[in-house]
């Protein structure tokens, strides 16, 4: 993903990000498990070694591993990092 100029196609300004710093090395970023377990502790999901800023709770990098990772769990083509799922939909979006 390419760095983003100051002004965008869709009329958008920069405001949150500084020109040739990507926005990724502005976060701290943890590896960490992803388990979803039900009322009598059942696994009900599970995906290891997952990617999400250090300041994300351990309940909202559960939800968006299980809910929006693309791909089937096991497979080379599944997501492991919010940076991939925010990439797809960005790059979706300025398609």
């Amino acid at each position: 993903m390419a760095l983003a100029s100051d002004r965008t196609r869709i009329g958008l300004s920069r405001y949150h990000s500084r020109a040739n710093v990507h926005p990724y090395d502005e976060v701290e970023w943890h590896r960490r498990d992803a388990r979803i377990t039900s009322a009598d502790g059942e696994v009900a999901f599970e995906q290891t070694n997952v990617e999400f800023p250090q300041s994300w709770s351990v309940n909202a990098g559960n939800i968006v591993a299980q809910k929006y990772f693309r791909g089937g769990l096991g497979t080379p083509e599944r997501e492991t990092s919010l940076r991939q799922v925010i990439d797809r939909v960005v790059d979706t979006l300025v398609a």
